[in-house]
């Protein structure tokens, strides 16, 4: 007996069957023979199915092509009997629209390409794949069931996913250490909420994460409606880290605060904890209940959004707002913002300044001002969110495993000291930009501008050792240095007694039919748009939808229709109303271009004004540039005069001891002489020019005595 084996019913088949051959049950059997037909291109009729036998001739009826299968007597497989596989009929008949391309076979031919939850796998991209591959045509309708049907077979039925989740999370805490998770079911035993938050990636965040989380939900898509919650952390390269993920039946504050509650029960007290949130109520209310120390802060962008802030120019200011640094910085950039947009002004206070911009932080929130990190894994889970709920957890452990193995690999051989590539962009980015500023304040991990200038000052070249630790490549290896373990194929698992029984919950199916046009759910803050019709005027609809009767004038020649006497007066005080309030609106547009036309003037008043004073101000610094130069040399020359007065005041002294000495000489020759002189005294014509500044006295004075000796007065 020949045997066909396949571990699954879409593996690679030969297209040669005869009589004996086995197949694992009846769907394998079917699949083998609906795949032959279409490989072939010929079609066939079911002439008998039960449970227990599987007939099929060829559509032509003069054809004897048939195959006769039916269940084996000793167990569940199938096996061929009659067969004979030479078709008679004309085989150039082509089938664009082949009637064996069934959902189910289309469903086993396409799961193995819906193994990826993250392709984009369309139906008119089904219907292009069929073509090419077998040259039929299948319907629209035929490519969206296929797809259904082939991701029932890779994910298993969403029904029997809630009575796996037990085992799942079993397995997944036996593989992996410190993996903590819950299931909350109601009296009844059924599904309610689910917790779980992944051992690796828990002590990553308590040893080498900043203190930071992001959380946010987002709505499942699959047969069983709910939310999915999810708290991811960032690391020190600015990369994404789930931490813990559930799934609730509503982001009510029940499920928000039960989810958050078992999320600190595996986290404990973190100090300097900070929570970045949209504005959901429920979020809040379980964030102050459940972190009451620790700093919630609220989504920039989901503030903008909800004020319909649009315009480019009024986005930019408000950005600016968001992100000053400093206390005057902000108040001039809210003031504004309020000059702009009132209402978002009014908003935004409500909401508080502190748990929205920087500069009013009480705390740290770590400089991330939205919660896009949250938002990108949501943008991940688009498609997987259509799967049943345990291989949704799945997923999230696969993810983690495949960004742990990938990244410890990327940091395994890194130096200490050298930051990560985002921290270094960090770095050099401020160290360009703060080429010429001064020292104002800091920015929490990462040196900012200002403290790159100091260090620079100072001499310091290296700018990378003002880092925290967080974003070291080292403490990136750290956090990614946990292996994550597969948990296996649902067969292998180990499958104790006692386990808690989950049962699936009671979901309330829309009924059948097209469904109504249901606005979308308006965000926290958000005001509904008032739609007014253009035709009629009121309030509540549109113009297509409006069914309010308005004259018709068909022919002008005609005289019009009598209208009422309310009506005209209501038509004629409406008029009176709208004139006068154009009246106001030109009124106020001249006072405003008035008003403009004198703030013009006076800032040409100012800015020539501001000429004038440069003008003068260069003059008096050149003047006063002359003064210093005068006062300059006058200080030089009073030196020099001073010299000079000392000289002359020793030429002075000089003298008078000349004259001195010359004085007693000759009262000695006169005594010497009895008092005449028997000699006239030599006379000597003493000219200043003798006496000059370079000439002492005593030098004077030696020349006197040299020419004149008293002693030999008294001579012939």
């Amino acid at each position: 007996m020949n045997t066909i084996k396949h571990e699954t019913p879409y593996g690679n088949c030969s297209g040669i069957l005869k009589k004996g051959d086995d197949f694992d049950n009846k769907e394998h059997c079917m699949y083998v023979i609906g795949k032959k037909a279409l490989d072939e291109g010929f079609e066939f009729k079911v002439r008998k199915s039960t449970t227990l036998r599987f007939d099929v001739i060829c559509k032509n009826a003069e054809c004897k092509w048939k195959i006769i299968s039916s269940k084996s007597k000793n167990g569940d497989s199938w096996l061929l009997g009659t067969v004979n596989d030479i078709h008679t009929c004309s085989r150039t008949q082509l089938n664009p629209n082949h009637r064996n391309a069934t959902k189910k076979l289309l469903g086993w031919l396409l799961a193995p390409k819906l193994k990826d939850y993250s392709r984009i796998y369309k139906p008119k991209d089904i219907i292009n794949d069929i073509n090419l591959e077998f040259n039929i045509d299948i319907t629209y309708k035929k490519a969206w069931g296929g797809k259904n049907k082939g991701l029932e077979i890779n994910s298993g039925c969403p029904l029997d996913s809630f009575s796996q989740l037990p085992y799942y999370f079993y397995n997944l805490k036996m593989a992996n250490e410190g993996t903590v998770t819950h299931i909350e079911t109601d009296d009844e035993g059924r599904f309610k909420m689910c917790f779980i938050a992944f051992g690796f990636a828990i002590r990553s965040f308590l040893t080498h994460m900043r203190p930071l989380l992001i959380t946010d939900g987002a709505h499942l898509k699959g047969t069983y409606k709910g939310t999915n919650l999810v708290l991811v952390g960032m690391d020190g390269n600015n990369q994404i880290v789930p931490i813990a993920t559930g799934v609730s039946q509503g982001e009510t504050g029940e499920s928000w605060t039960w989810f958050l509650l078992k999320f600190k029960e595996c986290i404990g007290e973190v100090p300097n904890l900070a929570i970045i949130t949209d504005r959901h109520p429920a979020i809040i209310l379980a964030c102050n209940t459940i972190f009451p120390n620790a700093f919630h802060g609220y989504c920039c962008r989901h503030l903008m959004m909800n004020c319909k802030m649009k315009s480019d120019k009024l986005q930019g200011i408000y950005w600016k707002t968001c992100k000053a640094c400093t206390l005057e910085e902000f108040q001039r950039r809210v003031y504004d913002l309020r000059g702009f947009r009132p209402e978002a002004y009014k908003k935004h206070e409500e909401a508080g300044f502190e748990t929205w911009s920087r500069a009013m932080c009480p705390a740290d929130r770590y400089n991330y001002m939205t919660s896009n990190s949250a938002e990108s894994i949501n943008n991940l889970t688009s498609h997987v969110r259509k799967a049943p709920i345990t291989q949704l957890m799945e997923w999230y452990k696969a993810l983690l495993q495949k960004w742990y193995c990938a990244r410890r690999d990327k940091y395994k051989d890194s130096d200490a000291n050298t930051l990560s590539d985002w921290a270094t962009h960090k770095v050099m980015d401020q160290m360009q930009k703060s080429a010429h500023w001064n020292v104002l304040g800091i920015e929490y991990g990462i040196p900012c501008g200002h403290v790159i200038v100091v260090n620079r000052k100072m001499g310091c070249t290296d700018c990378s050792r003002l880092a925290l630790g967080w974003f070291r490549k080292t403490t990136l290896y750290s956090t990614y240095q946990d292996l994550v373990y597969p948990v296996g194929e649902p067969s292998s698992w180990v499958r104790p007694d006692g386990l808690q029984v989950v049962k699936p919950p009671n979901m309330n199916f829309r009924k059948a039919g097209r469904p109504k046009n249901t606005n979308r759910i308006k965000s926290q803050g958000e005001e509904p748009i008032q739609v007014r019709c253009s035709r009629c005027g009121v309030c509540g609809h549109n113009r297509t939808a409006c069914h309010e009767p308005i004259a018709n004038y068909q022919d002008s020649t005609q005289p019009r229709l009598k209208r009422s006497r309310e009506t005209r007066q209501e038509y004629e005080a409406a008029y009176t109303n709208n004139y006068v309030r154009s009246q106001e609106y030109e009124e106020a547009y001249t006072n405003n271009y008035v008003r403009s036309q004198e703030y013009e003037a006076a800032y040409t008043n100012n800015y020539v004004r501001s000429q004038e004073y440069e003008a003068a101000y260069t003059n008096n610094y050149v003047r006063s540039q002359k003064y210093e130069a005068a006062y300059t040399n006058n200080y030089v020359s009073t030196q020099q005069y001073k010299a000079v007065y000392n000289n002359m005041d020793g030429g002075s002294q000089g003298y008078q001891a000349a004259y001195t000495n010359f004085n007693s000489m000759f009262e000695q020759a006169n005594i010497n002489f009895g008092g005449q002189s028997q000699h006239p005294l030599p006379t000597m014509l003493l000219t200043f020019s003798q006496f000059n500044l370079g000439q002492s006295s005593q030098k004077t004075y030696s020349t006197w005595d040299s020419s004149w000796d008293p002693v030999n007065l008294a001579g012939p």
